[in-house]
């Protein structure tokens, strides 16, 4: 059998937009940002429905043919819905909802203070799928008791709502079915239900205690499990006893104090609750002492997040009392604010090397880092994943930087703020052929206030994905910096200049011409003036938030008059392209 001499080239214009959009469909937002840019097949590509599985309706949006017949057209339909300060829908939009009823999952409410009972049902019978109801920023539904029940809905969360405690014994009420309730951090503010309400309901009581009404709740809805982050510092017994007696009650995120509570009674707590926990925090963790570290470390077994805040030194070896935490993802130290002529805070990390292989952000703040260095090292190994270091005001030097090169390969984002030691031989070594450009998947640099910075570093910084540099308060970076700089980096989208004393419109000129990517600039306490506003305009097609100082001689009426026109040029040329979102001028306000 003989080849075809003839061979058929395919190329990328033969594959249909809706295979490229399914490619596109596994890149991180910003990635597809960036190939809509290629040409327009591929813009469309970006744009296809399928990527937005939420549909977001806000106030004076009109659902005419258009929007309905996109949707009918989208392969992957809507799974949740979010109504966004509606007060009330004065369309009648049946045949919308009749597009969305099969795939729609999840309704979510945003500061709908006009919503009420009867549009609630409505919404609810058209879709019949929907299983989880989210209510945010809402301080109540009118009439809240339905006139019908709903056996579909599973989840209800109202993590994130001012709305009266009976509201919420209403909504519970409504659906026989509920599976999940979801409290957040729900700030209770007394049982205050009017007369009709109280009327029709079984239960009695009308108790001011958080407690109490929370075992009413769980008695009401006896199979429901209660999700509660407690957000406010614990501190007496009471409370804890209290929440041991609601069987139903699951508590995932705790900010308990250490100070005034037995270790019994704590005992008691973790042991029964601490099984649910995701998030801990401990304000006075000097406190601790290996009873409680081993309390944490054999019952929390689902930590996620784990925050300990100290006021004092402490020498008890934290790291090594938490061997089984093993799905921590973030953990935090934070030493005491520092005060004047105040010695820096030393902690002991860890003597020995763990596994943490789930810890992607770890932070510590206000902790003397440069005396303690093989503890820390061997925290950083611990972490074998990190994608997230943040050390503000750590009092970090070249060989703790160098540990962080050789350690944290895989980050993304690194905050260095506030370290007076870090100079330019700090971030690149000459002699050890380290940097702080190996870290090749930095997408975020924070550098504010590192003062002992010059253009000599700027110069060196070579990232083709960094996308957020922080340079505040560098004042020895200058335009011979900045260029170099703007070449190496191209992607940055959000730079911050704020306080950078040397920074003029020449600057800003190569700025707006090379970071063509650019969304977010702070040019606050800098030398630039209001021509700064047309390079902006002329090359900043994605800007979205702009923070400038700059005030003409008060003797000068031509300098105010060229200000006025430049500053109504640049709004007119920003609303025309609809590009920015934000402008804050000092003395104009935020526009």
């Amino acid at each position: 059998m003989s080849l075809s001499k003839e061979t058929s080239t395919v190329t990328i214009d033969h594959i249909p937009v809706e295979i490229i959009s399914k490619i596109f469909s596994y890149l991180k937002t910003r990635h597809r940002k960036v190939a809509s840019l290629v040409c327009s097949k591929w813009r469309n590509a970006t744009r296809c429905p399928s990527f937005y599985r939420t549909l977001r309706l806000h106030k004076g949006l009109y659902l005419d043919e258009p929007p309905l017949s996109l949707f009918q057209n989208s392969y992957h339909p809507f799974s949740v819905i979010i109504f966004d300060d509606i007060d009330e829908f004065t369309q009648d939009i049946s045949e919308f909802w009749k597009v969305v009823a099969e795939s729609v999952r999840e309704l979510h409410f945003r500061s709908c203070e006009g919503l009420d009972q009867f549009e609630l049902c409505t919404l609810l019978s058209h879709l019949k799928n929907v299983n989880k109801i989210k209510i945010t920023g809402t301080n109540s539904i009118n009439n809240a008791k339905m006139e019908k029940s709903f056996e579909n809905i599973k989840i209800l969360d109202i993590s994130d709502t001012e709305m009266p405690a009976w509201y919420i014994e209403a909504l519970v009420g409504s659906f026989p079915k509920l599976q999940e309730l979801n409290l957040g951090s729900y700030t209770y503010d007394g049982w205050d239900a009017p007369e009709d309400y109280v009327q029709n309901i079984s239960t009695t009581a009308k108790s001011s205690a958080f407690g109490d009404w929370v075992k009413n709740l769980s008695k009401l809805a006896p199979k429901v499990t209660l999700f509660y982050d407690y957000q406010i510092v614990l501190r007496t017994e009471m409370i804890l006893k209290e929440f041991l007696e609601i069987p139903n009650l699951e508590v995932r995120s705790l900010n308990i104090k250490v100070e005034g509570v037995q270790v019994n009674a704590l005992q008691n707590f973790i042991e029964i609750k601490g099984k649910h926990l995701q998030k801990l925090e401990i304000p006075d963790a000097q406190l601790l002492n290996e009873k409680h570290l081993e309390l944490i470390n054999n019952n929390c077994i689902k930590l996620k997040e784990l925050k300990f805040c100290f006021n004092e030194s402490s020498n008890v070896p934290v790291i090594e009392k938490l061997s089984n935490l093993c799905n921590l993802t973030e953990l935090v130290f934070a030493g005491p604010e520092p005060e004047p002529e105040s010695e820096p805070f030393e902690f002991n990390f860890t003597g020995k090397v763990l596994q943490f292989k789930e810890m992607r952000s770890l932070i510590i703040s206000n902790v003397k880092l440069d005396s303690n260095l093989v503890s820390f090292k061997n925290l950083l190994e611990s972490c074998t994943f990190l994608t997230e270091l943040s050390l503000n005001d750590c009092f970090i030097n070249s060989e703790g930087l160098k540990i962080v090169y050789s350690s944290c390969k895989a980050l993304e984002s690194l905050h260095l703020n506030c370290n007076e030691q870090i100079t330019d031989n700090c971030l690149f070594f000459s002699n050890d052929n380290l940097s702080i450009n190996d870290l090749k998947y930095l997408e975020s640099l924070n550098l504010n206030n590192c003062c002992n910075i010059t253009n000599q570093s700027l110069k060196k910084l070579k990232f083709s994905e960094i996308f957020k540099l922080g340079l505040r308060e560098i004042t020895q970076i200058s335009v011979e910096g900045i260029t170099e700089l703007c070449k190496n980096c191209p992607s940055i989208t959000h730079l911050d200049l704020n306080g950078c004393a040397s920074i003029d419109d020449d600057c800003v000129e190569i700025i707006t011409k090379n970071l063509h990517q650019l969304q977010d600039i702070d040019l606050c306490g800098t030398k630039t003036t209001s021509k700064c506003f047309e390079f902006i305009t002329e090359n900043c097609m994605e800007i979205k938030n702009v923070n400038i100082s700059y005030q003409p001689p008060k003797d000068s009426k031509a300098a105010e008059i060229l200000l006025q026109k430049r500053i109504l040029h640049f709004l007119s040329a920003l609303a025309m392209n609809n590009i920015c979102e934000r402008l804050v001028i000092p003395d104009l306000g935020e526009i």
